[in-house]
């Protein structure tokens, strides 16, 4: 067989970037079809496209010489070739930058940008800097350079923002480039120091403080110390250092509490924010302990007890704190002079009271509650674990125990209805720990609960539910 012979023709072979050019490949087959024609446009030996039709359109994007090379292939695989030079005029813009880098946290009060020249293409003129929120979104220009700089300062922005720059390089004559690679970057902030110590009563005329250097942000060339008489409150400056670590303060009064709050500083900086806290004293009243509440030991009152404060302060009494809950908001409900005992007269019958005691000197800072408590009532406590019987001949058995601890009561009273909140009455009393109730009717389900009772004494609170019922003979 024979290959397809022809030639290839365009219609512009010369201009400027980016040149359009219509090539047509003109080919006949003597024994057969023309059935696809292969495009190489630089003749690098790649196929860069392939179709059926003899004409296409196709674009030159860069400036060079192109030798382009067209295959006609017929129906029997043979090919015929021809080819066609394309000159492409002019120069391509500069590359973008390389390298753009923006400070994360390093420079106070601003992102500082830095780049590197485009290590190939022609040399820019200028650089222009662009700024994003985000790394995909719309870039704003914050700033422009001559060619002479690799670096720009963005003063524009602010803390606690993360921003995404771009840079381009610029020529005025043969256009600019596209963006370079970009990347985020923020301002930097100074941290407060870390690890604030105060003495606790080692000095006898000055406390001392001390703390470390933060490990993040800018390092810091000095400290701001302030000074307060309650956690959290009014903060008073009270002296400026270098980048120590250390400090004593002589300006405080005994008996107090002081709350130390410290501020990282540098030029050009804004300062960090306050550290954590650190307590310190010269001396202080230090807290009872021991703290007992009577349990029923009185129908009217609890009484409280402790161990006189340790440490070298006498105070001169305590005040008593109460709550409802161990772990609930302590009320104060009464002070007493430099005694170990108080009788809390405000109890009510029946309810568990939780104690705390502070020491307390005029002049000096109360001592914060103990840090033990303790729980005590008055009255009687109440029957527990009661239990109805669900196997007996008409006749059901109530039983529980006794409360815990305390006086004893006299007799126990127990109570029945029908439904759980249900009217109760009382079905009698007894001395033991056990009732049988045989007013009931076989088959009905009653309900009972009890109280211990005592000469004097309030009944006590109810014990807990319990249902039962009684089998027919």
């Amino acid at each position: 067989g024979f290959a397809p012979t022809g030639d290839v023709m365009a219609d512009v072979i010369l201009g400027g970037y980016p040149l359009t050019v219509n090539l047509t490949a003109d080919f006949t087959d003597v024994d057969g079809s023309i059935v696809e024609y292969r495009w190489d446009f630089n003749n690098d030996g790649t196929i860069d496209e392939t179709g059926t039709e003899a004409a296409l359109e196709h674009v030159y994007a860069v400036p060079g010489t192109y030798i382009t090379r067209v295959y006609a292939v017929d129906n029997d695989e043979l090919s015929g070739t021809d080819f066609i030079t394309i000159n492409v005029t002019g120069v391509l813009p500069p590359n973008p930058p390389e390298n753009v880098q923006a400070s994360d946290g390093t420079w106070g009060g601003q992102i500082h940008v830095t780049w590197e020249f485009p290590s190939e293409g022609v040399s820019p003129k200028g650089y222009q800097i662009q700024r994003a929120d985000t790394v995909d979104g719309t870039y704003e220009i914050v700033g422009s350079v001559g060619l002479a700089f690799t670096e720009f300062s963005d003063t524009s922005v602010t803390d606690e923002n993360i921003y995404w720059y771009r840079v381009i390089s610029l020529h005025g004559t043969i256009g600019n480039s596209d963006p370079s690679e970009s990347d985020d970057g923020y301002m930097g902030v100074l941290q407060p120091p870390l690890n604030v110590l105060c003495g606790q009563g080692t000095i006898a005329d000055k406390i001392s403080i001390g703390w470390t250097h933060p490990t993040d942000g800018a390092q810091p060339e000095g400290y701001d110390i302030y000074r307060s008489a309650t956690l959290g409150g009014l903060k008073v400056f009270i002296a400026s250092l270098g980048f120590e670590t250390f400090y004593q303060d002589t300006t405080v009064a005994d008996g107090k509490v002081y709350y130390y709050y410290l501020q990282s500083t540098r030029t050009n900086f804004p300062s960090s924010d306050y550290s954590e806290p650190g307590s310190g004293f010269l001396s202080q009243l230090q807290a009872p302990t021991g703290i007992s509440a009577s349990d029923d030991a009185s129908p009217t009152v609890v009484s409280v007890s402790w161990t006189h404060s340790g440490g070298t302060q006498v105070p001169a009494g305590y005040n008593i704190y109460r709550a409802t809950a161990v772990d609930g908001s302590y009320s104060k409900i009464g002070f007493t002079g430099y005694v170990e005992s108080w009788d809390d007269t405000s109890a009510t019958d029946g309810a568990v009271y939780f104690y705390k005691v502070s020491a307390y000197k005029p002049g000096w800072d109360e001592t914060s509650p103990s840090e033990d408590s303790d729980s005590g009532y008055v009255g009687l406590s109440a029957p527990t674990s009661l239990s109805a019987s669900d196997d007996e001949i008409e006749q059901i058995t109530v039983s529980w125990f006794p409360g815990g601890g305390g006086v004893a009561p006299d007799v126990f009273e127990v109570f029945r209805a029908d439904t759980i909140d249900g009217t109760y009455t009382s079905v009698g009393t007894t001395v033991t720990f056990e009732l049988i109730d045989t007013s009931v009717s076989p088959g009905q389900t009653y309900y009972y609960k009890a109280v211990a009772k005592k000469a004097g004494y309030n009944n006590s609170p109810d014990s807990n539910i319990d249902d039962g019922y009684a089998l027919i003979a």
